[in-house]
């Protein structure tokens, strides 16, 4: 019992230094500012896809405009457009469309497209009707077998990106997978 007696204040002794050597161990130190790396790399942001659609080797940035609404609205009173973007119009079915310029503020190209997701046919520089033009009196567009979509673009950018009648089209970006091409 002396002997227990003797260890009991040392064995304390050894265990109130574990424990301190234990809670130094672990505590938190806040870095400061010369304990940063300097080759960290920031993380980088992901911007959502856009609607994209590829025609040939031409690859455009659309607006897609697929029910009765946004069809119908379409590009009229729309700014002028950017290039390389456009409007997509998705259709449920395929049909020979009839398209006018009204309330259009710049030339357009149509890409008539198939459901097999190919260029069906071309339209090249339609112009903007004049202001004072009547409603009935706009010529109507077409193409000249059914399409599914018809992409509208600038006026000049089918030739300047060499987009002829068989390119292959596909849909990608945000866009991908939902309307079958």
């Amino acid at each position: 019992m002396r002997l227990a007696r003797k260890i009991w204040p040392g064995l304390w002794v050894v265990l109130l230094l574990a424990l301190a050597c234990s809670a130094s161990a672990t505590q938190v130190v806040a870095p400061t500012a010369t304990s940063i790396p300097t080759n960290t790399v920031a993380p980088t942001s992901t911007t959502p896809p856009v609607p994209l659609i590829r025609v040939g080797d031409a690859t455009f940035t659309v607006e897609v405009a697929d029910t009765s609404e946004t069809r119908s609205k379409g590009l009229s009173g729309h700014p002028p457009l950017a290039a390389n973007t456009g409007m997509l119009f998705v259709f449920d079915s395929e049909s020979r469309f009839v398209f006018w310029m009204r309330e259009m503020q710049f030339p357009l190209d149509f890409v008539w497209i198939g459901s097999d997701c190919s260029v069906a046919d071309v339209t090249e520089d339609v112009p903007e009707p004049p202001p004072d033009a009547n409603l009935s009196d706009l010529p109507r567009y077409q193409p000249a077998v059914p399409v599914r979509y018809v992409l509208e673009i600038n006026a000049g950018e089918i030739k300047a990106a060499g987009i002829s009648k068989g390119d292959p089209v596909g849909f990608a970006g945000s866009i991908t997978g939902l309307y079958g091409c």
